[in-house]
């Protein structure tokens, strides 16, 4: 998703108030030039960990937070070796700094997993790294959304809407509203209240310098 993460579109919502922008998909084995004036998150996408440290350690104090690309469950990701099916070892390289858990600190960088659709020993590895994973809409029909959000504690769990896809609904668009569908679903999965849900992820926004 190119367009939504061009430079001069991410300046100009910044200028609007925008708490948070982010970098399109970016391989850490890339040599193109960053631009992270605005201070984005940056995501990483790729098939193994060769570089994923040293990139980190690079630009560690120049981004909000990292966002690690392991959904997309597609046949060209299959294929590749990409998303979810990166490989164990290159899930939590060693050098990979783990997240804040409990601090607001806006300079502090955490690591969010966005849309993981992999195994439960990734998961498992992830919660104990301290890493955030974030859920889409797509929850009230994917069950591995739902095995996800039963193994991550609420204090890790985030919330998306990776629009236009992942909809709760088979061919239709999604859009920013769904998130409640994602908070109802999260609610029912944990056995706690939706204004539980809620309040929770919007704390662990907080602990992420998001909000």
């Amino acid at each position: 998703m190119l367009e939504p993460n061009d430079v001069a579109f991410r300046l100009l919502c910044k200028k609007a108030g925008c708490g948070l922008t982010y970098c399109g998909m970016t391989s850490p084995l890339s040599r193109q030039k960053m631009f992270l004036d605005d201070k984005p998150a940056v995501q990483l996408f790729g098939n193994s960990a060769k570089g994923i440290a040293s990139f980190i350690k690079k630009y560690d104090s120049k981004v909000s937070l990292w966002d690690f690309n392991l959904g997309c469950p597609s046949k060209l990701s299959k294929k590749m070796g990409h998303g979810a099916y990166l490989c164990i070892d290159a899930f939590a390289p060693k050098g990979v700094p783990p997240a804040q858990k409990a601090s607001a600190d806006a300079d502090k960088v955490g690591i969010v997993i966005h849309c993981f659709c992999g195994k439960k020993s990734l998961i498992k590895r992830g919660v104990e790294n301290g890493w955030f994973f974030s859920v889409a809409p797509a929850i009230k029909r994917w069950q591995n959304f739902q095995m996800m959000v039963e193994i991550v504690p609420i204090e890790q769990l985030l919330t998306e809407t990776d629009s236009p896809f992942l909809s709760p609904v088979v061919g239709e668009r999604n859009e920013s509203a769904n998130v409640a569908v994602t908070i109802g679903e999260i609610a029912r999965i944990k056995g706690i209240s939706e204004k539980e849900v809620a309040d929770k992820i919007w704390e662990n926004a907080g602990k992420l310098g998001l909000v």
